[in-house]
């Protein structure tokens, strides 16, 4: 066990020790790139303006002077990056502090940038301004310090403000993906609670079906009783999943229904009608069964006739179409009888689904639920057709993606 430990620990250590190389070997490669763009811009920048003026200069000589410049530049920029690091502007703590930190530090790279172009330039003979030929070098350096004092602060500065906003840049993106982590866990914390609403809720439903049944038939509640484990079982299954295939989801209503039958002989009579290229297609899981639920509770257990409860499901393009209606009441709907918001306040089911539809996808589905002409309810939902599970709680794939 401790050999396979240390070589994980190694093999984690290696690979940090990969990475590292990368990102040096990267951020290197920005460095010598950033060089060679900055020296072509500005030798043809200087180019251009000798052309205009007249006194034009040996472009070679021109682009020395600029690699040698932007040279030193690159050479001072990993000390420049690295200050920002450890002494960031808007880091706790003082601010003036940090301020004159950054001062001091500015003094020594515009130092360090003119001394190290000073003696270049002296070594080549080139020499700018007042300074001869004969000039010793201290005193072509005396002069050549404050001749590039402006230009090289205003430059130390934008390579400071550009690390700055590259390290704002990165907090903002990890505060976005915290941010992010946070709303998909609230999300599935949610979808959780309404999914796990369905179980307590179904199982009361089911033992108050066999409580009845204990009065006049009590071979069918034992029967029933057994029914409840099982399906109780393959609710078990699914609880760690928020989809499963069309074919579980009616192999599960097909249970339940069974389970209702004992309690309403044939008073109950359920249609299903699903075409074989929507069996595969992914929905919730424990979807249907409290649709089902409610198609029984209003639309055959609230009056003494025979009722109808149909559940259909078609492709249709990119979606899948599923429909539960009943038979309601029809022509003979009294003053008792359901109506859409007694059907909406009444239980988990409809709000329930139309909840966890909403966090699963958005504005990708559609929820309908009503009364038809004929005086039956009809619950119509749209999903996304999907065989694989889709990640609408994830949106840190987005952000990595950018």
């Amino acid at each position: 066990m401790r050999d396979v430990r240390s070589s994980s620990a190694q093999l984690q250590r290696g690979d940090v020790r990969a990475s590292g190389r990368v990102s040096t070997a990267r951020f290197v490669m920005m460095i010598v790139l950033g060089v060679a763009a900055l020296t072509l811009v500005f030798s043809a920048q200087d180019a251009m303006r000798g052309s205009i003026s007249g006194n034009a200069a040996p472009f070679a000589r021109t682009l020395g002077i600029n690699a040698l410049d932007w040279i030193a530049w690159g050479i001072l920029t990993p000390f420049i990056a690295l200050m920002a690091s450890r002494f960031r502007l808007d880091a706790t703590g003082s601010r003036a502090i940090r301020a004159a930190i950054w001062l001091a530090f500015a003094a020594v790279c515009l130092i360090a940038d003119a001394l190290m172009t000073g003696l270049a330039l002296y070594r080549l003979g080139i020499r700018f301004g007042p300074a001869g030929a004969g000039t010793p070098l201290p005193t072509f350096l005396l002069h050549w310090l404050p001749a590039t004092l402006g230009w090289n602060f205003i430059t130390f500065c934008m390579i400071a403000g550009a690390f700055h906003a590259a390290l704002y840049y990165r907090d903002m993106r990890a505060r976005q993906l915290r941010e992010a982590d946070l709303e998909a866990r609230l999300a599935r914390s949610e979808l959780n609670v309404l999914r796990m609403q369905v179980n307590p809720h179904f199982l009361f439903n089911a033992l108050h079906t066999v409580s009845a049944l204990m009065v006049s038939d009590v071979p069918a509640a034992h029967n029933v009783l057994a029914s409840v484990g099982d399906l109780l079982r393959s609710s078990m299954d699914h609880t760690a999943k928020q989809e499963i295939p069309l074919r579980e989801e009616l192999a599960f209503v097909g249970r339940y229904v069974d389970i209702q039958r004992a309690r309403f002989r044939d008073r109950l009579d359920v249609q299903i009608d699903v075409a074989e290229d929507a069996l595969q297609a992914l929905v919730p899981s424990l979807m249907l069964q409290p649709l089902v639920e409610n198609a029984i509770r209003h639309g055959i257990e609230a009056h003494a006739g025979r009722g109808q409860i149909w559940i259909r499901g078609a492709r249709d393009a990119g979606a899948l179409v599923l429909t539960v209606r009943d038979g309601g009441f029809g022509e003979h709907r009294g003053p008792g009888a359901s109506t859409d918001e007694s059907r909406s306040s009444n239980g988990i089911g409809l709000g329930n689904v139309a909840a966890r539809l909403e966090h699963l996808y958005g504005p990708a589905h559609s929820f309908r639920a009503g009364h038809d002409v004929e005086g039956g309810f009809e619950v119509t939902m749209r999903l996304p057709y999907h065989t694989q599970i889709l990640a609408p709680l994830a949106p840190l794939a987005g952000l990595a993606a950018e």
